[in-house]
């Protein structure tokens, strides 16, 4: 966001994802994460999005945080890819490896949010 702040031109968009990955490479590289089980199953569109319907009421309800939202299964379930080219080529950022992003989120999450990932 500070790049595209300082070296962006108005009115563009940029996106800035580094690599692109599918749904199934991420929960794979989630797994990898030391201390986290692997998914047990394989849960269709309709009921992932039923289970992240069913959460966000849960989370309203005690106002505690809901770990799948309906906005992330869309997310997950959208086949469409982006580039990040432009934002590399002008904006001149860069990105990590997609492996240590996915172990710092998990720590993240570990610490404070205090739940198991999974």
């Amino acid at each position: 966001m500070i790049a595209a702040a300082e070296r962006g031109r108005s009115g563009e968009r940029y996106a800035v994802l580094g690599a692109s990955a599918s749904p199934a490479v991420v929960l794979r590289r989630r797994v990898a994460a030391p201390g986290v089980p692997g998914p047990r199953r394989r849960v269709p569109a309709p009921g992932a999005m039923a289970g992240a319907t069913a959460s966000e009421a849960v989370a309203r309800g005690t106002g505690r945080p809901t770990g799948t939202t309906r906005e992330g299964v869309r997310t997950l379930l959208d086949a469409r890819t982006v580039s990040s080219a432009k934002a590399q080529r002008e904006l001149g950022v860069t990105f990590r490896p997609l492996a240590e992003t996915i172990a710092d989120t998990v720590a993240w999450l570990r610490d404070h949010r205090g739940a198991p990932v999974g």
